[in-house]
């Protein structure tokens, strides 16, 4: 917060905008420590809904993060088609290597408002 307001200004505001899971202590302590600190949160309950049939058949990162590497595999393991869309030069060879990638580049047009 001490660098935002540096950088952006004394009356800086600065918004958390996260789902949030009930259940999860641990997240609810992070974010009163977010609040205790100046930050505005604003929270919105994660839906879960059960699905006894697989739940979908393709999965679509947008990361191009190499500490996804491993819950790639296990999405794959269970069957599951994956697609990572990134921009080359921010996309890991790890996932090049295990996924089909899509440069959000070339589908600019397709997605762009």
């Amino acid at each position: 917060m001490r660098y935002f307001k540096a950088e952006c200004g004394a009356d800086a505001k600065c918004f958390i905008y996260k789902g949030v899971d009930e259940l999860n202590s641990g997240q609810k302590l992070f974010l009163d420590m977010l609040d205790i600190n100046g930050y505005i949160i604003r929270t919105k309950v994660v839906k879960k809904i059960k699905d006894h049939h697989g739940g979908y058949r393709t999965a679509v990162l947008l990361s191009g993060d190499s500490d996804f590497a491993l819950p790639i595999d296990k999405i794959k393991s269970a069957g599951k088609r994956i697609i990572v869309m990134s921009t080359r030069g921010h996309i890991s060879r790890e996932l090049l290597e295990i996924a089909k990638y899509v440069d959000l580049r070339k589908i600019r047009s397709e997605i762009q408002q």
